[in-house]
């Protein structure tokens, strides 16, 4: 064997972090198992169901962060930030039960942002279409009268919204009847990492991953040039597996503490 086709030490020691990862990852589908397998109270499974979330999205994240490393720098950011941000939501649930319930109205709040958006992306994109189909009916010869026709009727159905208008009216009925505030925001994330003592680290993070993540200059120049992004790749892969390992940590921790139920708030004396 000559010296070019020798294991590098950098080779050996990749070959083993993987492996390792490889073990997290099985640890974590084993522990998620066990979580769903357990018959609980009903006043538990939305806790049990939380942690299940996170365990299964974060496994789903850091496969993003394996195939990206290799195939796509932009899902290796996006993978790695969903990461950093679920290890911050682990550390943040499992504190105290406050902040778990806060986490569990943050469902609420997030279908609500979420239907609302729908309809306002709906009610403004509507009229696009409509001119759209005006558009091509002018360029459509003897099928113009067809395409015109099928846009007045586009028009005159309106924008598709009755459906999330009533999922809209849904949720906002289950906050009223829980006191929440309907116009209640989810805890933002840079909240949370504060709170959890994870700022310094989420801070520089997100940034550097949400830089290629959306359409910014710096992600639309690396695109011109083949391999541009492709000496941060190691760094993201470690990130991950860094994260990775801390959420899985959070979780079970936190289950053999206290089992499958959020820590107790302090008693105030």
């Amino acid at each position: 064997m000559d010296d070019a086709t020798q294991p590098t030490a950098d080779t050996d020691w990749e070959t083993r972090g993987r492996q390792a990862m490889l073990m997290v990852v099985q640890d974590i589908i084993e522990l998620t198992q066990k979580l769903i397998d357990t018959n609980l109270s009903d006043e538990k499974v939305w806790f049990r169901n939380l942690l299940v979330g996170i365990l299964n999205s974060a496994r789903r994240d850091y496969r993003s962060v394996e195939i990206g490393v290799k195939q796509s720098p932009y899902l290796a950011a996006w993978g790695a930030r969903s990461l950093l941000e679920l290890r911050v939501i682990a550390a943040f649930v499992v504190k105290s039960e406050q902040n778990a319930l806060q986490i569990k109205a943050d469902f609420v709040s997030d279908q609500a942002e979420f239907w609302t958006a729908v309809i306002k992306s709906s009610v403004a994109t509507h009229p696009q279409l409509v001119n759209s189909m005006r558009e091509l009916a002018a360029d459509a010869g003897f099928m113009e009268e067809a395409f015109l026709s099928a846009a007045r009727e586009e028009q005159e159905r309106g924008a598709p919204i009755r459906e999330p208008r009533a999922e809209a009216a849904a949720i906002k009925q289950v906050m009223n009847e829980s006191g929440m505030d309907r116009d209640r925001a989810p805890r933002p994330f840079k909240e949370m990492a504060k709170a959890v003592g994870l700022l310094e680290i989420y801070d520089p993070r997100s940034k550097m991953y949400s830089k290629l993540v959306h359409a910014t200059a710096l992600s639309i120049a690396s695109s011109t040039t083949a391999g541009s992004l492709d000496a941060l790749m190691p760094l993201f892969e470690c990130q991950a597996g860094t994260d990775l390992m801390m959420i899985y940590s959070s979780v079970k921790d936190h289950l053999e503490a206290h089992g499958i139920a959020p820590k107790a708030d302090p008693v105030e004396i």
